[in-house]
């Protein structure tokens, strides 16, 4: 099975997941918003893009939040949802940990190093193996969600053409610099 066909795949997997997960809920109370120290283990988590507290993320583009679903980011594996306004750019940058996500609204372009940018549909999955440097940016029109999860903790490291880390204002006047060229 190609690639292609392998995100695909596992993007309709999970959107069937998603859709049981959306028909059972819908028979929930929906008292309850939220997990909470008293919710037991096997408690459903249910994201509405929509309602998710995004939360501003030092070190990145204003255009760009975070709300945390699972686990703690900055200390080990973790689930989350960032959403990028459109037009938002995420310019050269890699993780520590393989980013697996899932682009639940809006459309998106991503490119790893080396190779040709490819256009995300919604619903599209895309594996960002680690220490490998990609970009990515939300197409004008709506914003981007996207749920991502990382199996270690999730850090991100700034770089230019040659594979040096710089800082962050660094790497937005690069991407100025070079625009959308080639992507």
């Amino acid at each position: 099975m190609t690639m292609r066909l392998r995100a695909y795949a596992s993007a309709l997997f999970i959107l069937a997941l998603s859709l049981t997960a959306c028909a059972e809920t819908k028979e929930m109370d929906h008292a309850a918003s939220g997990p909470s120290a008293s919710s037991p283990t096997h408690a459903m988590i249910l994201l509405r893009p929509d309602d998710a507290k995004f939360m501003p993320v030092p070190g990145v583009s204003a255009c760009m939040t975070l709300a945390s679903l699972r686990g703690d980011a900055s200390k080990g594996p973790a689930t989350f949802a960032t959403r990028l306004e459109a037009g938002c750019v995420a310019p050269w940058h890699w993780h520590s940990a393989t980013e697996e996500s899932v682009l639940l609204k809006g459309q998106a372009v991503a490119q790893m190093k080396g190779a040709a940018a490819i256009t995300l549909p919604t619903g599209s999955y895309a594996q960002f193996p680690s220490h490998h440097a990609h970009r990515y940016r939300c197409l004008p029109g709506s914003d981007c969600i996207i749920v991502t999860v990382a199996d270690q903790a999730f850090d991100i490291h700034w770089v230019d053409a040659a594979g040096n880390e710089i800082t962050f204002d660094k790497a937005v006047k690069l991407m100025k610099r070079d625009g959308k060229a080639n992507w």
